[in-house]
């Protein structure tokens, strides 16, 4: 044969199988656009010298990471939709005298200039929009970087690289599977599980009982500590859970349904319950991977677009002050020495002082009784145990004049607010004494300025600071912590609040406990709402970014499988509905049978993965608390609107792509 006669025959393959062709060529330009923007980005020189760049830089890394990882899988598995459309036709090849060569060497033009058209689309897409993306980064950082993006040759290597092993990987599995099987196979390559399911029923109440675990880890997560170390179980447990609930659960609830005499012996029920059963065999993956996706999208978007509207409430929750010194150890009375020495520091960098906010504190570690939840017992904290709290006793006088109000005490009486959890008791109970709780407040402003807020904290606000000491001389003064804080904001320009947030995070007070005459004992931490902050704010716009590329790639594989979804039922269909006719049924039954179930099919992933999201919602709130954001209901309804707004694209998408599906079967 001529050279000449592969390449034409890959071409003129392409082109014929268009429908198939064109989204997948279109899901791996966009791919492809998108790793090469994110590591355009990455690599351009002004990302260096923005504020909270490290942060920045990190989330961009791992969104890269994720990218890349998604595209192998991603482009693996709209590849094998391909296949499976094509054996017939392969197969007529080798049926008209070509070999399983000749059919490998037209195989290897097709990838060829797939992955050469995709790769040069989608880098120069990439170039075209990476400069708009940059901007955007800008933006949500509210910074004035440095505007340099050039062509960067590192992402194109890497781009390259990477996309070029993917498209040589799926060649290699195409003539693997083309080479292991007869030309009589792959002429039936399409109608491989026509047989009924059988239902497995151990792996059905596998799946149940690891989706189960799943939510009930999801559900019951308290703390924010708890939520980082459960949340890739749960979420491993779910997957699981998702996957053999489509391939094995589904059927046996059909498998259930059939036996139902009553039910299945019913023209509707009994086309809808049989399609189904051959539906859920072939196509149970995929539709677990569209549920995967969809939760994947929906938590992306609704936990970053969370973060970022709440993020001027979340800044003032994390940073109440500018500056904020911990002093550790403190036997109190060092704030106003500490604030006239940082005055002289803040002349050298003209900048000047707010109103000071000071007040001291004795913090405990506790165990909750679980007999008397109004009981502690003090002792060693132990880390991650469920039942530990951190107890800050403060006085009515430092509580007065941090909260700004003039509220009263008798000697048996306290006032109580947690950060994480409600108290919810009577009275509070600590090494056998116990006390009134008069009032609990649903927020301090003392809880609000503590080192650990992932940690359960109870804030005990005592009538006289005698009760303290009575309380503490029985516990080993090791476990206690006597701790003060000072707060002030900074008073200048930006440039000068700047330098004067370099020079205090340099300075290592050594200054000033040697003039002071300090205990070496006592530790000093600075807590920097100037610097913290913007670190804070570009880690979080940076995973808003992420998200928003994480949650338009998934979009993009949801509606990709989707479509040749509709694809493989249209081609199924198609023969069903000539059956249909024949053994009876009208034109208007059989649209109504097929519609049902491809609207069952299709829309059953999307349930599903907001029940997931759901489910989530605790679990991923504790973790929102990490960063600081405590607002639930914003949270609860960024999650809502989220959800209503996918549901109306994934309605969308599936509305778009059903057009195919009518075209194949010929109903209209």
């Amino acid at each position: 044969m001529r050279n000449s006669f592969y390449p034409k025959m890959a071409l003129t393959n392409i082109r014929k199988n268009g429908r198939m062709y064109l989204p997948y060529m279109i899901a791996s330009i966009c791919t492809i656009m998108m790793f090469f923007m994110m590591m355009t980005i990455i690599d351009n020189p002004g990302i260096d010298s923005m504020p909270g760049n490290i942060s920045l830089k990190m989330m961009l890394i791992l969104g890269e990471v994720i990218v890349g990882v998604f595209a192998v899988v991603f482009l693996f598995y709209t590849n094998s939709f391909l296949m499976k459309r094509r054996k017939k036709e392969l197969g007529l090849y080798s049926i008209l005298g070509l070999e399983k060569r000749h059919i490998g060497r037209i195989l290897f033009f097709e990838v060829f200039f797939t992955a050469v058209f995709c790769l040069a689309a989608g880098i120069l897409a990439g170039s075209l929009f990476s400069r708009l993306m940059f901007l955007i980064l800008l933006k949500m950082v509210q910074t004035t970087a440095p505007f340099t993006i050039e062509f960067s040759r590192l992402a194109v290597k890497v781009t390259v690289t990477l996309f070029g092993a993917v498209f040589l990987a799926t060649l290699v599995s195409d003539l693997f599977q083309i080479g292991r099987v007869r030309p009589i196979e792959l002429l039936h390559g399409d109608k491989r599980g026509e047989k009924e399911p059988k239902a497995r029923w151990i792996l059905a109440f596998a799946g149940f009982a690891l989706l189960g675990g799943g939510y009930y880890i999801a559900l019951h997560v308290e703390t924010p500590v708890e939520a980082i170390m459960e949340f890739f179980i749960a979420t491993l447990l779910v997957m699981g859970g998702t996957y053999l609930l489509f391939t094995t659960g589904s059927i046996a609830v059909l498998k259930m349904l059939k036996k139902n005499k009553k039910f299945y012996y019913k023209p509707r029920h009994f086309t809808t319950v049989s399609g189904m059963l051959y539906r859920m065999k072939q196509n149970a993956v995929g539709l677990a991977n569209i549920c995967i996706l969809s939760t994947g999208v929906l938590l992306a978007v609704s936990t970053t677009v969370s973060l970022n509207v709440g993020m001027s409430d979340l800044l003032k929750g994390l940073f109440p002050e500018d500056i904020g010194v911990y002093m550790v150890g403190s036997e109190g009375g060092i704030a106003e020495k500490l604030y006239s020495y940082l005055e002289g520091k803040a002349e050298e960098v003209d900048v000047s002082f707010g109103p000071m906010i000071d007040f001291t504190h004795v913090r405990v570690y506790a165990e909750r009784s679980r007999d008397d939840l109004s009981e502690f017992v003090s002792g060693q904290q132990t880390g991650d145990a469920p039942n530990d709290y951190a107890i800050i006793m403060t006085d009515l006088e430092q509580y007065n004049k941090v909260e700004g109000k003039n509220e009263s005490l008798g000697k048996d009486e306290v006032i109580i607010s947690g950060n994480l959890k409600a108290y919810g008791e009577e009275k509070f109970t600590l090494d056998g004494r116990s006390f009134h709780v008069k009032e609990e407040k649903d927020s301090s402003e003392i809880v609000k300025r503590m080192l650990v807020r992932s940690q359960k904290n109870y804030v005990v606000v005592f009538s006289d600071k005698s009760i303290i000491d009575e309380l503490t001389a029985g516990i080993d003064q090791n476990l206690i912590g006597k701790e003060e804080y000072m707060g002030m904001d900074i008073q200048g320009s930006q440039e000068s609040r700047n330098k004067f947030d370099t020079l205090l995070i340099n300075d290592d007070f050594k200054g000033f406990v040697k003039q002071e005459n300090i205990n070496q004992k006592v530790y000093f931490s600075v807590n920097s709402g100037i610097s913290e902050g913007q670190e804070m704010r570009s880690f979080i716009s940076g995973f808003l970014f992420i998200g928003i590329f994480i949650g338009v790639l998934f979009l993009m594989a949801t509606a990709l499988i989707i479509y040749y979804k509709q694809i493989s039922e249209g081609y199924e269909d198609k023969e069903r509905y000539v059956i249909m006719q024949q053994v009876g049924m009208s034109l208007s039954e059989v649209k109504k049978c097929i519609h049902s179930q491809i609207l069952s099919v299709f829309f059953l992933p999307l349930l599903i993965a907001i029940v997931h999201i759901c489910v989530a919602f605790n679990i991923i709130n504790k973790l929102l608390w990490i960063f600081g954001l405590y607002n639930t209901p914003l949270f609860m309804l960024c999650t809502a609107v989220t959800i209503l707004i996918f549901a109306v694209v994934y309605t969308i998408v599936f509305s778009l792509t059903s057009r195919t599906y009518v075209k194949i079967v010929g109903t209209e």
